[in-house]
């Protein structure tokens, strides 16, 4: 009985696994373009920009409507997004992101709570 179970579980790993992976991340660089602003409190970002140029991806945000980073770098592969300040290290991240009805949502870490992003521009 116990080998027919993990039979048919196995079955079932391996007939879902190709499915999810196939829709593991439907998050485009398109539709994180634009400026963001934060709702509410939760967050690092006030506000954050994402721009394309040719191949060059930037990153800036402010802080109290002040430059806080300026010319980081970003990339966003099967919904992580990695930002990238070679000025100062400390001031890089890597996130989990996901679009939820238009606003922008950034987790970082397992047990962090997200941050949200309405877009401005």
């Amino acid at each position: 009985m116990k080998k027919n179970y993990l039979v048919q579980l196995i079955t079932l790993l391996l007939w879902v696994s190709p499915i999810s992976v196939m829709a593991a991340c439907e998050i485009t660089e398109k539709q994180i373009l634009g400026t963001w602003t934060r709702i509410g409190n939760q967050g690092f970002f006030e506000d954050m920009s994402f721009e394309l140029d040719g191949k060059v991806r930037s990153f800036s945000s402010w802080l109290h409507d002040r430059p806080e980073i300026m010319g980081a770098t970003w990339v966003l592969k099967d919904c992580r997004l990695s930002i990238d300040n070679k000025e100062d290290k400390n001031l890089s991240f890597t996130f989990t992101v996901t679009l939820n009805k238009g606003l922008l949502e950034l987790k970082e870490g397992k047990d962090v709570i997200t941050a949200k992003y309405k877009r401005i521009q």
